[in-house]
């Protein structure tokens, strides 16, 4: 699914693309009500959640899961570069985290 990101301070609105897995009968309603949430991001530039495909279902036994696609990447929406700087990144999981209305997450 993808999440709308509004714009902020000069960074333009962006869509992410997130896999959404739940252990509790897979119902995303109940993400972070029942167990802890696991963000999950890729690691180096151009990255994007399949990098975790071996390992969601082994994870999945211990938290739900939220595998995010950064801006520019992936599935999200396409961005210029000087918007997907560390700074930019840690905003846009700020603002999912709120639209998820999760608490606290692990990353």
């Amino acid at each position: 699914m993808k999440i709308k990101i509004t714009s902020r301070n000069g960074i333009p609105e962006c869509e992410l693309y997130v896999e959404i897995l739940c252990g509790s009968n897979n119902a995303t309603e109940q993400l972070g009500r029942v167990r802890p949430v696991m963000f999950m991001l890729p690691g180096g530039p151009g990255g994007n959640h399949t990098v975790y495909d071996d390992i969601k279902t082994s994870l999945l036994r211990y938290a739900d899961l939220v595998l995010i696609d950064p801006r520019g990447c992936g599935l999200s929406s396409p961005s210029q570069a000087r918007f997907c700087k560390m700074e930019e990144s840690a905003k846009d999981v700020e603002a999912l985290r709120h639209e998820l209305r999760i608490e606290k997450f692990i990353l």
